[in-house]
């Protein structure tokens, strides 16, 4: 419980027990062919004194890679992974050996640890995969082979930057995470993004308190049931549908003036008032665009060149229904 291990992550999950990991979040390396260095920090929070390695991105089919690409095959049949996969990958990496080597040792050392990952997952384990635009579709394709295929929950895009000077093409300015469960039964709690957009507020009026509120309707379908389906003050839902309160609730929210009526006093149907400072936020949708990248100046940055923030991490924990409150969880 709460350990840091540094090292090669493969060698540290070799050793762990199968279906043992609720929850795994991944940033690799992203085939950006560059050294990474990073100033590390002691547990004081005091820089160490020197600049240490901190992962090599520059990718060659050296004998290590070449060895891991064939005994691949029989990595993936210990692993349950379907006959089909393994023959898909035998010929899809003589493919890639062919027009992009570079990408075929980037793989290699990609699905060695996506296997071993799958085999350490609770059946209501998720796992979130942090990668760029480069290589996401050539690692979506082996996680469907490795996950299946009906495992794909999300592919969210991460909005990093507002604007980039890409030369002769559009900005870069997000990463994809792409999002897989180990089964059709994972853990999920939903979380709300921290922000409305222009649009959604827009749709928002101001009473005469000056609180922002918009109508959310009183009804629901009802087209088999009779439930709901009663007189209130004068009105009456459409025949396929019902109030979707009780009376006595109906009642409280008259009574408490949320409910906007008609020039004959008589309630509208989409007329209980609900006001923006009582709102949790817009459920958090595939889009991430209110999670911006760490300034240069924050306290938080450690001088890593591709840290992530806390607060993109802490929604991915949240979805497990953990609450993370502080550096020190």
């Amino acid at each position: 419980m709460n350990s840091l291990y540094y090292g090669d992550c493969l060698t540290i999950m070799q050793g762990m027990k199968s279906f043992s990991v609720d929850l795994i979040y991944l940033d690799p390396p992203f085939n950006s062919n560059r050294d990474y260095n990073a100033i590390y920090k002691d547990e004081t929070g005091r820089p160490l004194p020197v600049q240490i390695e901190a992962f090599c991105d520059l990718w060659t089919l050296d004998e290590e890679s070449e060895r891991a690409i064939r005994t691949m095959p029989v990595l993936m049949r210990e692993a349950g992974i379907e006959d089909e996969t393994v023959a898909f990958w035998r010929l899809w990496m003589n493919a890639v050996r062919a027009s992009n080597p570079k990408m075929l040792a980037y793989l290699s050392y990609m699905v060695q640890r996506l296997v071993v990952m799958k085999r350490l997952l609770r059946p209501a384990g998720s796992v979130y995969l942090h990668c760029d635009p480069t290589a996401s579709h050539y690692i979506k394709v082996m996680r469907d082979g490795i996950f299946g295929h009906e495992n794909f929950r999300n592919e969210i895009v991460w909005k990093r930057n507002t604007s980039h000077n890409s030369g002769r093409q559009f900005g870069r300015i997000h990463d994809i995470i792409l999002f897989y469960s180990k089964s059709d039964k994972w853990t999920w709690h939903n979380t709300y993004a921290s922000r409305y957009s222009d649009a959604q507020l827009s749709r928002f009026k101001e009473d005469k308190d000056g609180r922002k509120y918009k109508g959310d309707n009183l009804t629901a379908a009802r087209p088999n049931s009779d439930s709901g389906k009663f007189e209130w003050r004068g009105t009456t839902p459409g025949p396929s549908r019902g109030w979707a309160y009780t009376e006595e609730q109906l009642e409280t929210f008259w009574s408490e003036g949320r409910i906007l009526t008609k020039k004959d006093g008589t309630p509208r149907l989409d007329s209980m008032k609900v006001y923006l400072d009582e709102l949790t936020g817009p459920r958090t949708q595939s889009i991430w665009d209110d999670i911006p990248r760490i300034p240069n100046t924050s306290d938080e940055r450690l001088g890593y060149a591709t840290q992530k923030p806390l607060a993109l991490l802490e929604r991915i924990i949240n979805h497990y229904g953990l609450k993370v409150h502080s550096l020190e969880d």
